[in-house]
């Protein structure tokens, strides 16, 4: 049997044990490629075109040989993947033609190929989305696929981003020489150096770099909720739905060694990956709460944080690039129920900001529902004691009404958020 024969039959088995797709994709696929069988090449290819297959799952032919030339031709242009659809389209027949754009790199096809036929269509000027590929509710109005232009991007794999967290002029050096030393092409973000773009393949947590705590792997747009906010220097912060903590740690480096991170979540598991990864950075100032006292007792005149960060749990839609299965399994219920659950939150820690403070709403999603709406509401029921808070800067982004700014995943190469600030009045 060819290579590549062999490869279509391992992958055709892997697509059968990952069907139906549900949220349990990514530690599911971890599993099945846990198999001592793989090596890491393999494992980065399969694990590949697993992925780009969750992002067509739609469209899936029936034929395995249309899959198969379909997930091919979509994967990125990495030295595995290219190899596996140079050796397919050998075998097969197909001729499998890749271009390659700056914003949306090697997409998928606008068309599914006949059997023995070229697949040369490619999406790559963000103007015309195979509708096909996503629900019909997220093609509506206010939801994640309603631009093309976005669409496009959530059908495109997600680079690397980096956040520096060391400041000295030796330790950025140490940082450059050894990603050099790996053949990792870095770009820096001009409107945030601390920001790093590396390939969506560079195995960052082998490097020492990492292992030291001088760099943190963090999505550029996670990165800029908070730039956006600009937290003082040395103030008491309250991150609330802190999870694993990636925006607990900016939060405190931002605040600085006199400022102080409070990190609450209810998953005991997401606080102790916290703590690792807050020792592995040398941050002193993060402590780890499993529970909070009630807001009433933090609500008192000149009491309280000076900021809340709600990072609140959500659809999930503006992480489709990382987490594409989540297109197959997330319906408008979800959204609906996320976004009660996002106000109840909001409204529980309001009483927590001080006066003169700042509470901080965050979503990793890109329907209104969850965002715009869920920040008007929480305005108009509390404008007695908050007002908006203008964002310090929006990186491009134009502010709602109610100041939000929705970080869009083509115009900076992210995932998808939402980010609105509101001061407590007084």
């Amino acid at each position: 049997m060819s290579v590549a024969a062999n490869q279509k039959r391992v992958f055709l088995q892997l697509r059968s044990r990952l069907l139906p797709l549900d949220r349990r994709f990514p530690e599911r696929l971890k599993d099945a490629l846990s198999d001592r069988r793989f090596g890491g090449r393999d494992r980065r290819l399969y694990c590949e075109l697993a992925f780009t297959a969750a992002r067509l799952r739609r469209v899936w032919p029936e034929h395995d040989d249309d899959f198969i030339a379909l997930v091919a031709t979509a994967c990125a242009a990495t030295p595995d993947t290219a190899a596996f659809r140079a050796a397919f389209a050998r075998g097969t027949g197909f001729f499998c033609q890749s271009r390659q754009s700056p914003a949306i790199p090697d997409a998928a096809p606008r068309r599914l190929p006949e059997h023995g036929q070229g697949c040369p269509c490619h999406l790559t000027d963000g103007k015309s989305v195979p509708r096909e590929l996503f629900p019909a509710w997220a093609l509506e109005p206010g939801r994640p696929a309603a631009s093309p232009a976005t669409a496009a991007a959530l059908l495109s794999r997600a680079p690397l981003w980096l956040r520096l967290q060391t400041a000295t002029p030796a330790g950025v050096a140490a940082v450059e020489a050894e990603l050099a030393g790996r053949g990792w092409p870095v770009e820096r973000f001009e409107a945030l150096p601390t920001a790093w773009r590396l390939p969506p393949d560079a195995a960052v947590t082998s490097t020492e770099s990492y292992r030291d705590g001088r760099v943190e792997v963090q999505d550029l747009g996670s990165q800029l909720l908070l730039e956006t906010v600009a937290p003082a220097p040395g103030g008491r912060w309250l991150d609330a739905c802190a999870g694993a903590g990636g925006k607990t740690l900016q939060l405190a480096q931002l605040l600085g060694p006199q400022g102080r991170v409070e990190a609450h979540d209810i998953r005991a598991a997401a606080l102790a990956e916290l703590r690792r990864r807050a020792q592995r950075g040398g941050f002193a100032n993060i402590r780890t709460l499993a529970t909070l006292p009630p807001a009433e007792s933090e609500a008192t005149e000149g009491g309280g944080y000076d900021g809340v960060l709600v990072d609140a749990p959500c659809s999930g839609t503006g992480t489709w690039r990382r987490a594409p299965h989540l297109m197959h399994c997330t319906t408008p219920e979800d959204i609906t129920r996320a976004a009660r659950r996002q106000r109840e939150l909001l409204d529980r820690h309001a009483p927590r900001v001080r006066s003169g403070g700042l509470l901080v709403y965050a979503t990793c999603s890109l329907c209104d529902e969850e965002n715009s709406r869920v920040a008007a509401g929480f305005l108009e029921a509390h404008g007695d004691v908050f007002e908006v808070r203008p964002p310090v800067r929006t990186f491009g982004f134009a502010p709602d009404a109610c100041g939000g700014l929705t970080i869009l995943p083509e115009r900076h190469d992210t995932d998808g958020f939402y980010v609105a600030a509101f001061r407590r009045r007084g």
